[in-house]
């Protein structure tokens, strides 16, 4: 299952891609509405930074 992230600005967002990968999910990327603070955290996770909304609808689940 891939799973993205939306809104990593957020305190909780380091526990979501903790549990998400517990669960045996991949973490497909993530997104938030600061361009900058979404791009530090998916380098942080070894994940990219999703563009766009549009661009995370292509995961399985999203997470806010």
């Amino acid at each position: 299952m891939r799973v993205g992230i939306l809104g990593v600005s957020h305190w909780h967002a380091g526990h979501h891609s903790a549990a998400i990968r517990e669960a045996g999910a991949t973490l497909a990327g993530v997104w938030d509405d600061d361009a900058a603070i979404a791009r530090g955290f998916a380098d942080q996770e070894g994940v990219p930074a999703f563009a766009s909304l549009d661009e995370a609808q292509g995961c399985d689940l999203l997470c806010v």
